[in-house]
C-alpha cells in the first residue's frame, strides 16, 4: 500500500507542476501579445489621426 500511496503522490506532484509549467507558458504569452496588441492598437490610433 504504500507503493501505491508513494506513486499517487509523486503523480500529483507531475501534475501539478505541468499544470504550473503551462500556467507559466499562458502568462508568458499573455505578457508578450499584451504589448504587442496595445502597440498595434495605438499603430492604427495614429494611422486614424493622421489620415
Amino acid at each position: 500500500m504504500e507503493g501505491v500511496k508513494s506513486f499517487n503522490y509523486s503523480l500529483s506532484i507531475s501534475t501539478l507542476s505541468s499544470y504550473f509549467v503551462c500556467f507559466r507558458c499562458l502568462i508568458g504569452t499573455v505578457l508578450l501579445l499584451c504589448p504587442i496588441s496595445m502597440a498595434m492598437h495605438w499603430f492604427y490610433v495614429h494611422l486614424l489621426i493622421v489620415s
